[in-house]
């Protein structure tokens, strides 16, 4: 065979392996997120709301439309990385993609999470399990608890010690729970601490968006266990020239210690009088006499 007919060939393949490469790479990898979309969930923050009838359907090309009742509108989407944007009427909803879903915030701070119609079924089987879980734990948790809290290495105005506390768990729409905790100096209207507290996939529950030892929980953020029949906690606290490590143990109001090393201060003098003329928790200790 002639050795330049052989070159020439060679380089054209060469150049036509090249051309695809770059189309390929061009092109990028196939849209994904194409397809007609449910709006499953309303969200504000955590707290769902009612779910009006939604539909979206995301085309080719950044062309979607989105169908609310009878209603029927143009849209343009875009994604960016790992950022999604659709523009509706002027409005741009940013989100995020995955797995089939599409979570979307609106400029007044709703999610809505639009679910792709192969994934509908997958998705509300696992938001019924999800409710159900949070729905057992708040069963679990909420009431009236007694126990102490403890301060270890404590730094500044505080010495090492402990003291009794009553803490107070109450359901919330969203599958959070709203936790007040007070001890021998403050009471339920004046707690030491208030928080929410949101369930993590462990069954734990971290405590956000409140305060603990009257500082925002944002440098003392904490997290909260069940176990045994217990809730348990620990943590660090560093505000106001004030540093301690600090634990924290609780049982349901009403339950007997058997451990006689692990029961509150004020156990026998305080608690057990209100237990055996069953009595529900007060809203303040009230132990100054028993001092």
């Amino acid at each position: 065979m002639n050795t330049r007919i052989s070159d020439r060939r060679g380089g054209l393949l060469l150049c036509l392996f090249l051309m695809i490469c770059f189309c390929l790479s061009a092109c990028g990898e196939p849209e994904q997120e194409l397809g007609s979309y449910v709006c499953i969930e309303t969200l504000d923050g955590t707290l769902p709301l009612v779910t009006q009838e939604s539909r979206l359907v995301l085309e080719h090309g950044g062309s979607a439309r989105l169908m609310r009742g009878t209603a029927d509108g143009a849209a343009h989407w875009n994604r960016e990385a790992e950022t999604i944007h659709l523009t509706v009427n002027g409005e741009v909803l940013t989100g995020t993609w995955e797995d089939g879903v599409l979570r979307l915030e609106t400029s007044d701070g709703l999610v809505l999470v639009y679910v792709r119609e192969d994934r509908v079924e997958a998705y509300q089987e696992e938001l019924a399990r999800r409710r159900a879980t949070v729905s057992a734990q708040q069963a679990l948790w909420k009431g009236d608890w007694y126990g102490w809290w403890r301060i270890d290495g404590a730094e500044g105005d505080l010495g090492d010690t402990w003291y009794d506390l009553c803490a107070r768990l109450t359901t919330q729409p969203d599958g959070s729970m709203h936790l007040l905790m007070w001890d021998e100096d403050q009471n339920a209207f004046q707690p030491m601490a208030e928080a929410r507290l949101s369930f993590n996939e462990d069954d734990s529950a971290s405590a956000t968006e409140g305060y603990f030892w009257f500082m925002p929980l944002e440098g003392t953020g904490w997290t909260m266990q069940y176990a045994d029949g217990r809730l348990t906690a620990a943590g660090h606290h560093d505000a106001n020239d004030e540093r301690f490590d600090f634990s924290i143990c609780l049982r349901p109001w009403g339950e007997l210690w058997s451990d006689e090393n692990e029961r509150p201060y004020y156990y026998e003098s305080w608690y057990l009088p209100l237990i055996r003329e069953e009595k529900s928790m007060p809203n303040s200790m009230q132990v100054e006499k028993l001092k």
